[in-house]
């Protein structure tokens, strides 16, 4: 009888523990995963729209002068998906995501004798990309995974300006 009785209690002794582990030990499930954004810029190139002609002065068998004036407006423009929102991208960036601006010019060329001219103007952009990434870190496991989101973003920066002859 006293080993059967040691038995009964080494048994509950034996179950007790096993379930009080399995409550006071967490389980993956209660640990939950930590995320942060980390967003960069990184100035890419420089772009161009097509030339678009604004003037021309046709033949002539006079010489003399040409004025031109072209007043043109340059808006700056995305492309991608923001994730971390509007502002935080253009805190970055410096510069609102609608910024515009209107670049003004004005030229006089001499003109030769039989010479048709042409004034052509073409939008520039300075192009930046704009890295958002997701950083999950698992608590349990201490594992990260990164996620890379990126947004093209040309921003304005004037027009070009060209005369030709033919």
């Amino acid at each position: 009888m006293k080993d059967s009785l040691k038995k009964v209690i080494v048994g509950v002794l034996a179950v007790t523990l096993v379930f009080s582990g399995m409550v006071l030990l967490p389980s993956k499930a209660d640990a939950a995963p930590v995320t942060r954004w980390e967003t960069t810029k990184t100035y890419t190139n420089m772009a161009y729209g097509s030339w678009e002609t604004q003037g021309v002065r046709k033949k002539s068998s006079s010489t003399g002068k040409v004025s031109f004036s072209v007043s043109t407006k340059v808006s700056t423009s995305y492309s991608g998906t923001i994730k971390v929102g509007i502002p935080k991208v253009e805190s970055v960036l410096g510069f609102k995501l609608s910024s515009s601006a209107t670049y003004k010019f004005t030229n006089t060329w001499d003109v030769k004798k039989n010479v048709t001219y042409k004034v052509q103007t073409r939008k520039r952009y300075k192009v930046y990309s704009v890295k958002q990434s997701k950083i999950t870190t698992d608590s349990w496991t201490g594992q990260r995974t990164v996620s890379n989101y990126y947004v093209t973003v040309k921003k304005n920066d004037g027009i070009d300006v060209r005369a030709l002859e033919s």
